[in-house]
């Protein structure tokens, strides 16, 4: 009986225990957002609150606060402004930047997290930095995170070189975190395309393809018909051009490729493309014996998507089975 009542008593207390642990940590949370009002709104009287402490425990709540405020709504600059300089006194960025160093792997990707809204020019340097040093993609990949968040094109170039080595499914991850630096990758583009590193060939490709600017049109065209190209790449570029870039190239010169997964989606490009000089080239194909099925597959698709193609088709099919019963005669 006094084992239960022991086992009784233990489940009190843990019930207990995080009962009070969540009201203070609902308080600290409520105070970090009052605040931080009172920060954006320039009330000096905040600055006699027991927040104006330069420990880590007692600014972080009003951190807390600003970085689930800016993901729903952006302060004026001048709020933001007040905001940033409530930290920069009490040098929170150098409290995360020592953080950066440590051997917990979940430590260092919190501190880039907080880094990316604490924009200092130290706080930059050192995700930078760190990003040179980081091997875990996990950590890169807060790092790159929090330097897109710090708004500057400045660490685009450090972030290319930290590519080396990396995986596949992480650049395409970081892709679309590097669509915060459109201006400044397209003016770093010149450069970029000199380079030939695999990692840094498919991020220019999966950045093409999210991000269709006629300037990477012939570059991905060149890369297509370089044979030195690896045909994994090749794959993803002509996908990419028919996907971003129908325009600017023809599917229908790739029906004969010799890569048959080019040749499979130059005939399901040209499904989805409908018109008269595609079907034709998908019937010439067809008849051809060369993955029939596959052809008129892509026509059935066609057909689908456009009544006039529907009608053009079945006038053809009519016209032939008239001619073969005329040539049976």
């Amino acid at each position: 009986m006094s084992s239960l009542s022991s086992a009784f008593l233990a489940v009190v207390s843990v019930f207990a225990a995080r009962s009070i642990l969540h009201a203070y940590t609902s308080r600290r949370r409520a105070a970090g957002v009052r605040l931080l009002h009172a920060i954006l709104r320039g009330d000096d009287s905040a600055i006699a609150s027991r927040f104006n402490r330069k420990s880590q425990r007692f600014w972080k709540p009003v951190l807390d606060a600003l970085i689930a405020l800016l993901q729903s709504i952006k302060p004026d600059e001048e709020e933001l402004a007040r905001a940033m300089d409530f930290f920069s006194v009490r040098n929170a960025d150098l409290y995360y930047i020592r953080v950066l160093r440590s051997r917990s792997v979940y430590r260092r990707c919190r501190a880039a997290y907080y880094l990316g809204y604490l924009k200092t020019d130290r706080a930059r340097k050192a995700l930078t930095l760190s990003l040179q040093q980081e091997r875990k993609e996990s950590v890169k990949l807060y790092l790159i995170n929090a330097l897109g968040s710090q708004e500057t094109g400045v660490s685009l170039p450090d972030i290319v070189d930290s590519l080396k080595g990396c995986s596949d499914e992480f650049i395409r991850r970081i892709t679309g975190i590097l669509l915060d630096f459109q201006s400044s990758f397209t003016a770093f583009f010149p450069e970029l395309e000199k380079r030939r590193e695999p990692e840094l060939l498919l991020l220019m490709v999966e950045f093409a393809r999210l991000a269709p600017y006629r300037v990477f049109s012939e570059y991905l065209r060149g890369l297509l018909r370089d044979p030195e190209t690896a045909i994994e790449l090749r794959r993803k570029i002509f996908a990419c051009l028919v996907e971003s870039y129908p325009f600017d190239i023809n599917p229908v010169e790739y029906l004969y490729h010799d890569d048959s997964e080019i040749r499979h989606k130059a005939i399901d490009a040209l499904g989805n493309s409908p018109g008269k000089e595609n079907a034709n080239a998908l019937i010439a194909y067809a008849l051809e014996g060369l993955d029939r099925d596959r052809a008129i597959i892509s026509l059935t698709t066609m057909a689908r998507k456009s009544a006039q193609i529907f009608l053009y088709l079945t006038d053809i099919a009519r016209d032939a089975i008239l001619n073969e019963t005329g040539n049976a005669r």
